[in-house]
């Protein structure tokens, strides 16, 4: 099968995946992960943006990344789900998988299979698998394996859009949805906590701004009272001044009142 590069919707760089919406002609572009079959972006005022193959790139070289059957369709839409990190299941109800890594072409060592997408948990443990198909549906014999193990796997079908479960594991096949269900429930307390989880992390710094307010409250007030101090300090000798003043004033007046009497005395 030909593959057709010009249709080809997503591509390497240093930086790593890029969408042909999001390319532009200072970039450099790769086919493969390793960077080592580069690509021209070529774009005009009325043509759609499309990479191409260098000239001098080998048909064999292209075999190595797609194989002889992939098809770009195929390949587009197994990078987009790898890239995306999420699938959401319509045919029981909405479940969703956010997944916090992938792989593309997974190996299964226990069945000797490659699936075309792999999500994986935070722990590195291997969540669920996708199919894609396009022109080669999953016969009962590709299921009977994964059958075999306890992994769930979907088929994603590029022409109608939409994915579907085509295992869960022979041992617990019969309650798959009723899990499922109850690890969605799961997920979505596990996200609230981690909400709040979120929200308390400012805390910190919310209590380190109300000390820091309390703290030049604190040196204010300290301010203050220093100058309270200095003040009072200097208004003291004036109060024992008057005090004196009107200690004299008094003797002063007790006096005169002596005099005035003696004086009447002597009359």
């Amino acid at each position: 099968m030909e593959f057709k590069i010009n249709c080809l919707e997503y591509a390497y760089t240093t930086k790593g995946l890029v969408n042909i919406d999001d390319a532009d002609k200072f970039e450099s572009y790769f086919l493969d992960k390793e960077l080592s079959i580069p690509l021209t972006y070529c774009s005009g005022e009325k043509n759609v943006p499309y990479w191409r193959k260098v000239s001098n790139i080998s048909a064999e070289e292209l075999k190595r990344v797609f194989g002889n059957s992939e098809s770009v369709e195929h390949y587009n839409k197994k990078i987009e789900l790898a890239s995306r990190l999420e699938l959401t299941d319509y045919s029981y109800r909405k479940l969703i998988y956010k997944a916090h890594s992938s792989k593309t072409e997974y190996y299964i060592k226990e069945i000797n299979k490659i699936v075309d997408v792999a999500f994986f948990d935070e722990d590195g443990q291997l969540l669920i698998c996708i199919e894609v198909y396009y022109t080669n549906k999953k016969t009962q014999k590709d299921i009977d394996k994964f059958n075999s193990l306890n992994i769930i796997v979907y088929e994603y079908d590029i022409q109608k859009r939409r994915c579907y479960p085509i295992s869960a594991g022979e041992s617990y096949q019969d309650e798959y949805y009723e899990n499922r269900e109850r690890i969605n429930k799961s997920r979505e307390y596990i996200q609230e906590q981690r909400k709040e989880i979120k929200r308390f992390k400012n805390v910190p710094k919310e209590y380190y701004e109300i000390k820091e307010s309390i703290e030049f409250t604190k040196s204010e007030i300290k301010s203050q009272e220093e100058q309270i101090r200095y003040i009072e300090a200097k208004i003291r000798p004036i109060e024992i001044r008057i005090d004196k003043t009107e200690l004299i004033k008094s003797q002063l007046k007790l006096s005169w009142k002596e005099i005035v009497n003696r004086h009447k005395e002597k009359q």
